[in-house]
């Protein structure tokens, strides 16, 4: 294993993902659970391009 090299790309990345974590944390009445699948569905995808940065 190598050591992790946090690039300019993958810090945005990470706080993109931190902000869009908060975002889906905060209580909301008027989201539907669609709506709710589909934002982790997103964070998801950050997630998955997160680790092809650090491949």
């Amino acid at each position: 294993m190598g050591q992790l090299l946090y690039s300019q790309q993958l810090k945005e990345q990470l706080i993109n993902i931190e902000a869009t974590a908060k975002e889906l944390a905060k209580e909301d009445p008027t989201k539907s659970a669609e709506q709710f699948r589909a934002e982790i569905d997103f964070i998801v995808t950050l997630l998955k391009e997160a680790r092809l940065m650090v491949d």
